[in-house]
């Protein structure tokens, strides 16, 4: 019996010990919290879909458009109700010359009118957001919401084609809840 417990204990130290670990390395815990870091996004798009707007809100969403919202971004044009002025959006187009590539989207300009032809596939986004967003012309840092640590954090995007969003066979808009993939001290730059 006592030895089935010392091997239960290990076991749980182990984990313990090990998630303690995992979440240093990926900027989780105390750190992160004194340096804030960068949600990682992997967004499905593929077929006719080029495009995307993404949204977050720390009360689901309750209050009106851009009323309540912590974060709006819009892939394919400004956004007059948030800006954020400094978002890294990565795509590979089937088109390319070397088709792994990694392109950096230019800031409001969609992907759609950035892919080699009318051919081309964009299967998913990678997006990481800057620390600090736009609105009416102040920039607000997102230090007080924008971390891993909150709870009250939801993310939700829609599909664009260049010509309208993704619908259900009832014409209202299909919203997808996503979570970061992982968070970073640093966005990547290829």
């Amino acid at each position: 019996m006592t030895k089935l417990f010392l091997i239960a204990v290990s076991i749980l130290l182990a984990v313990v010990i090990g998630r303690a670990a995992q979440m240093r390395i990926a900027g989780g815990g105390a750190d992160a919290e004194a340096s804030q870091i960068y949600p990682v996004f992997i967004i499905d798009l593929g077929d006719s879909w080029t495009d995307f707007e993404l949204k977050a809100s720390t009360n689901n969403f309750t209050g009106g458009d851009c009323v309540d919202l912590a974060y709006f971004y819009i892939s394919s044009l400004t956004n007059t109700c948030m800006e954020d002025p400094d978002p890294f959006l990565y795509f590979t187009d089937s088109g390319f010359s070397d088709v792994r590539e990694w392109k950096k989207s230019a800031k409001n300009t969609s992907i759609l009118s950035q892919l080699t032809d009318t051919n081309s596939v964009c299967n998913k986004v990678i997006f990481m957001p800057s620390l600090n967003v736009v609105t009416n012309g102040v920039t607000n840092s997102t230090a007080s919401w924008l971390t891993i640590s909150n709870t009250n954090l939801v993310w939700s995007y829609v599909r664009y084609d260049g010509v309208g969003y993704e619908l259900d066979p009832a014409s209202r808009q299909i919203w997808t809840p996503i979570v970061p993939v992982e968070w970073r001290v640093q966005r990547i730059v290829p």
